[in-house]
């Protein structure tokens, strides 16, 4: 097969008629069933990175031939890019196409964009993350969204949450394509803001529904936690209020807290903030509200 044809099956064009969240959802299960654990190599790293770069920076536009561009890049490490058009809303999704490692799904919003990207890297673990992350990027007219699509705690067989190491917690391994996608957005746009979504159990004895940082206990989000807290009755900011479920070891965090404006806040819902989040259209809203507001 020649690469030219190759790459003409790589770039699709559809259209979600049952809406942008159906397509998105329907794009994540599919490579989600199938995806076995494997750690990248060096070259997928770099081409995934570099794709991811140059597609955001063509997203204001989507012109097809820098879209097609980008996408020869991201073909070298076997993604390919899928153009969904839902009415107004255009998104180019980013996925797998033959080989599906546990790479993750990753959506880029053509047009005119919040500068947001909305992660949930452990959809498969912290329940409901998946749900809002999808909902919250269709509602808010973010630029990007991203999921993992390996369980964190099983990339190996008999792998056990205790284990020392977990190579597919995405948010604990600088070498992941997770990884990579964030570091190549964060570098195709520099006005890109990284929202993450976690989830903890719920426990008698600790007050906050919310717990919203940086990753870095030395620079607490109190404006975000404030503007948060009327949304889920309470929010604490890491650093300040709580000392607790900080993110203080995501590799995210410490990628993204290199750049001199800030860039990255790691959110951890309890189970009542999460089902309020991915089922109530009105609670989606006022968090949307508060997050625009606040100051970082």
């Amino acid at each position: 097969m020649s690469w030219l044809l190759l790459f003409g099956l790589l770039i699709g064009a559809g259209r979600a008629d049952d809406g942008l969240e159906a397509a998105l959802q329907a794009q994540w299960e599919q490579v989600r069933s199938d995806a076995r654990w494997r750690s990248p190599y060096a070259a997928e790293r770099t081409a995934f990175r570099d794709g991811l770069t140059a597609l955001v920076r063509v997203a204001g536009t989507c012109d097809e031939d820098e879209v097609r561009a980008a996408s020869k890049t991201l073909a070298a490490a076997d993604f390919a890019v899928e153009h969904v058009v839902d009415g107004e809303d255009s998104v180019l999704v980013v996925r797998e196409a033959i080989e599906h490692r546990g790479a993750g799904l990753v959506a880029i919003r053509c047009g005119s964009a919040r500068p947001w990207v909305w992660q949930a890297p452990h959809a498969l673990y912290d329940l409901n993350t998946g749900d809002i992350a999808r909902r919250l990027f269709v509602e808010s007219g973010a630029r990007a969204v991203m999921w993992n699509t390996v369980h964190r705690y099983r990339a190996l067989p008999g792998e056990a949450s205790g284990d020392p190491v977990h190579p597919a917690d995405v948010t604990r391994e600088f070498g992941s394509l997770f990884h990579a996608a964030t570091v190549g957005l964060a570098t195709g746009d520099p006005t890109l803001r990284f929202l993450q979504l976690h989830g903890y159990a719920h426990r008698s004895d600790f007050p906050w529904e919310a717990v919203v940082s940086t990753g870095d206990a030395d620079r607490p989000p109190e404006a975000v936690a404030r503007a948060l807290a009327p949304v889920f009755g309470t929010a604490g900011a890491y650093g300040t209020d709580v000392n607790r479920l900080g993110g203080t070891e995501n590799v995210q965090a410490e990628a993204l807290n290199a750049w001199s404006e800030p860039r990255f806040l790691h959110l951890e819902l309890s189970p009542a903030a999460r089902r309020s989040l991915a089922d109530d259209p009105e609670v989606r809203g006022a968090f949307l509200s508060a997050f625009a507001q606040a100051q970082w």
